[in-house]
């Protein structure tokens, strides 16, 4: 497993699934950003995905499920695909009540 740097070239993200809110996150009003590491593996998925800080509330395992269904392009080193090591931040916001109106088909107050 390598890290990005000294010949490891980094990965990106080819597709992503986007993680829900939970309801009672949404209850509770909280945002924040949850900080995950996973290994990039050449087969493109996200393996070994950790909870590094968490917010709770199921956010931290709906942020887990979306991550392992992203797709990636592998790290290369050497011109060829490796595992490489990356963190990932999720940044939970709940959307403005005119935001929340608008996406529902009602006008905005």
């Amino acid at each position: 497993m390598y890290h990005v740097g000294s010949g490891v070239k980094a990965t990106s993200v080819l597709s992503k699934v986007e993680p829900e809110h939970t309801d009672e996150a949404g209850a509770a009003l909280l945002e924040g950003t949850e900080v995950v590491t996973v290994a990039i593996a050449p087969d493109g998925l996200a393996h070994k995905a950790q909870v590094v800080h968490g917010l709770g509330l199921g956010l931290d395992e709906n942020g887990l499920d979306a991550i392992c269904q992203w797709r990636f392009p592998p790290g290369i080193k050497n011109g060829r695909p490796v595992t490489v090591m990356a963190t990932i931040e999720i940044n939970w916001r709940l959307l403005s009540c005119a935001g929340f109106r608008r996406l529902n088909g009602a006008p905005a107050a």
